[in-house]
């Protein structure tokens, strides 16, 4: 037992984390990724990655079915944690790897059977080939992804023909983390953060959560500008990431994925400047956004639909509890 103890403690120091963020917790999702960015932990993109289900805010309605569904999917040994506020986050998660060393399985447990994918129809794509034609939904559980968001899709090839959006899990007791007009240069490299984690930059990803996380703790504007201004010159100079958002997801007054994120990074360097200043350029509501996405990534490939998804910057606190459905793209 002492050998296997000690193994168990080894392999459990950097415990992988499946997070699932409630509408309105953005305040506990961020006090779990400055946890795990601190200790080197990594998040998990799928439960089959995952030793801990981290529910960051309270969980409403589907939301909650989405936890139960996504937690009997978890291999041995394995731990649940709700964290309804930022304050339960670092005693919570400190003593996860000796809760994980220590797991006994109970007694009477059997692992839920995974769900049957569904078969595809076949129909013609705008060629005039026949293809298999699939619905896959995505979110509301994927890293970097909009709280409580899930977007059905209908896949002809590996292009989507069709999307339907909606938001699961708004409570009555909802709020925007980001309707705080101070928070403003935060909530912007908050979705700097998120694009540049879909895209695949994770030191640049880390690095400005960090700077994220120094607004949020009002540090000195000007030691803060300063190191945002030489982060934000990096990303500028990214040939890389600009070829791979230029010409996703184009709306008019916003532009597409690159002009949006240059837009933020503008936008951050000014508001720390002058808090509370007018900005330039348009900035549809939630629910605009939420009318606007399904057509927006229709005709997209899945992963280039992620990083539309992360361009928009949708805050789903603010949208209204409803769904949305785009055009078919034949």
């Amino acid at each position: 037992m002492g050998l296997i103890g000690s193994v168990r403690r080894a392999a459990f120091t950097r415990p992988h984390l499946l997070l699932l963020t409630a509408p309105g917790a953005a305040e506990v999702r961020i006090a779990v990724e400055r946890f795990a960015r601190r200790r080197g932990w990594p998040l998990a993109d799928s439960p089959a990655d995952a030793d801990a289900l981290v529910e960051a805010g309270v969980l409403h309605g589907e939301m909650a079915e989405v936890a139960e569904t996504v937690w009997r999917q978890l291999p041995a040994p394995s731990i649940r944690m709700p964290l309804a506020v930022p304050a339960e986050v670092e005693p919570g998660l400190a003593d996860l790897p000796a809760r994980l060393a220590s797991w006994r399985p109970e007694t009477g447990e059997e692992p839920e059977a995974a769900p049957e994918l569904s078969m595809a129809d076949r129909a013609e794509d705008r060629d005039g080939l026949k293809l298999d034609v699939l619905h896959v939904p995505l979110g509301p559980l994927l890293p970097h992804w909009p709280e409580g968001l899930r977007l059905v899709t209908r896949l002809q090839g590996d292009v989507i023909q069709h999307a339907e959006a909606e938001v699961l899990g708004l409570g009555p007791d909802t709020r925007s983390f980001w309707a705080v007009e101070d928070r403003r240069a935060a909530r912007r490299l908050d979705a700097i953060a998120r694009l540049l984690g879909v895209a695949g930059w994770t030191a640049m990803q880390w690095r400005c959560q960090a700077l994220r996380d120094r607004a949020l703790a009002d540090e000195p504007r000007d030691r803060l500008v300063g190191d945002l201004k030489a982060a934000a010159a990096r990303i500028r100079r990214s040939r890389l990431l600009r070829s791979e958002l230029t010409g996703l997801g184009a709306v008019a007054g916003t532009g597409d994925a690159a002009d949006r994120l240059h837009q933020w990074l503008t936008e951050v360097v000014h508001d720390l400047r002058a808090p509370g200043g007018e900005l330039a350029g348009s900035h549809p509501s939630a629910a605009e956004w939420l009318d606007m996405l399904p057509d927006t990534v229709v005709g997209a490939e899945l992963t280039a639909a992620r990083l539309i998804v992360a361009s928009v910057d949708l805050d789903t606190a603010e949208a209204e509890q409803r769904s949305t459905t785009g055009v078919h793209h034949g």
